[in-house]
């Protein structure tokens, strides 16, 4: 078990993303965690992975999210599901940072990865 300190994590800027820094608190093989700052006018181009589920939790601020045809708010407290093969582009809102936690999984067929548990009518509220 660590306890990790995340401001002591250095940061970068992944590949066709701009004024967003990520810090890489655990990585496996086949499970990733960052912590993400996003500048207000910070963000990524449109992109898919195919082998790879996205899962965003935003912890502060708010993000838009748009798929090629429709764009969403993600506020604070919200999450944002992206499977494998999805196209999606987040970006900053112009008004304030965003913070948040991404989850990536590896490895998963197109479309199989996450799953949705909202969607199944048997869930149980907790």
């Amino acid at each position: 078990m660590d306890v990790i300190d995340v401001s002591s994590l250095g940061s970068s800027v992944p590949d066709k993303h701009f004024k967003l820094h990520a810090r890489q608190i655990s990585a496996s093989a086949g499970l990733t965690v960052s912590y993400n700052f996003m500048e207000p006018d910070g963000g990524a181009e449109m992109h898919t992975h195919e082998d790879r589920d996205h899962v965003f939790y935003v912890l502060e601020g708010e993000m838009k999210v748009f798929d090629g045809i429709v764009e969403q708010l993600v506020p604070c407290g919200s999450a944002l599901v992206v499977k494998a093969g999805e196209a999606h582009q987040v970006t900053g809102t112009g008004k304030m940072p965003c913070v948040y936690l991404l989850v990536t999984s590896s490895g998963n067929r197109a479309g199989q990865g996450v799953k949705r548990p909202w969607e199944d009518r048997r869930s149980e509220a907790w």
